[in-house]
């Protein structure tokens, strides 16, 4: 059941009292550990403009004028309130794109994304919400010149040829099935001067048909073969994971025409000689240090 702003208010005015009858160390931890929660659950707003942020910091780390820009998200999930931090920030445009979450903008949406507006973590400049996204009826409808949401196969859809300044995925690219095609269609789309951002997890996910005991060291998901895991995971369902290894993708950009900016493991497990008697024969190719990578920052450009 999804209740309204009105129906939530009332709980909200209670749990204010009881909040500012606590000492102010306990609300300062209240406080942040709330945050670091909401930061980790990716149907939040936090969740959005924490990713957002990291994204914009490493786009300016690498020279890349958001001013006038256009955006483009691959695989951006919920709930879509990512356009409106990057319309802030000066882009002319953000497209996303998701293959299985439909886009739901309705009152809810509007106020998680508001409030954090109104908390002035950026300048905002000229931005007005009304010229992004405006009510119709009981829900809203975005300016597609300056939000686009689309709910559509990436590979399929008909982007224009070099229309795209930024592309980025966040945790996404571990989930597609075959990594060259999807390359090929960002990589035509990409204007010459654009970049790319990607964050790549390379460990199993937890999902409602498995759970990892700890994902930061459990190699459990490659102890399986190619089809015993494609038997779990079937290749295009939502949750399936391609177990690419950070060389796999290394090769893949060059194949596909990137030049390597930066491809660099930011999280790593620490892994023995050992580990190739737990995981499949498939997988013993691998050096240690590959398969010790489990989450990778890549910052791509076309090659000239």
């Amino acid at each position: 059941m999804t209740l309204t702003p009105e129906q939530i208010q009332p709980a909200l005015n209670d749990m204010g009292q009881i909040f500012s009858c606590l000492p102010i160390e306990a609300q300062e931890v209240f406080i942040h550990k709330a945050s670091e929660l909401m930061e980790n659950r990716n149907n939040t707003s936090f969740y959005s403009y924490a990713t957002f942020k990291k994204i914009r910091d490493m786009a300016a780390a690498y020279k890349f004028p958001i001013e006038n820009s256009s955006v483009l998200e691959i695989g951006a999930g919920k709930p879509l309130g990512m356009g409106l931090f990057w319309n802030i920030a000066g882009a002319k445009k953000y497209t996303s794109i998701d293959r299985f979450v439909p886009v739901n903008l309705d009152e809810l949406w509007l106020a998680r994304f508001q409030w954090i507006l109104n908390m002035n973590l950026f300048q905002p400049g000229n931005f007005r919400m009304e010229d992004v996204i405006r009510k119709n009826g009981n829900g809203f409808v975005p300016n597609r010149d300056r939000l686009d949401l689309i709910q559509d196969v990436f590979e399929t859809h008909p982007f224009p040829e070099e229309s795209v300044d930024l592309i980025y995925s966040f945790a996404v690219l571990e989930h597609v099935v075959d990594i060259g095609p999807i390359l090929k269609k960002m990589h035509a789309i990409l204007r010459k001067d654009g970049i790319m951002i990607h964050m790549i997890d390379l460990r199993e996910h937890h999902t409602h048909i498995r759970v990892v005991p700890d994902k930061n060291t459990s190699v459990d998901f490659l102890k399986y073969s190619k089809a015993e895991w494609e038997e779990i995971y079937p290749p295009g369902s939502e949750h399936h994971i391609n177990r690419l290894r950070a060389s796999d993708f290394e090769r893949c950009f060059h194949e596909c025409g990137f030049e390597i900016v930066d491809f660099s493991a930011i999280q790593r497990m620490n892994l023995t000689e050992s580990i190739y008697a737990e995981i499949h024969p498939e997988f013993h190719r691998y050096s240690l240090d590959d398969l010790s990578m489990i989450n990778m920052r890549a910052v791509l450009k076309k090659r000239c």
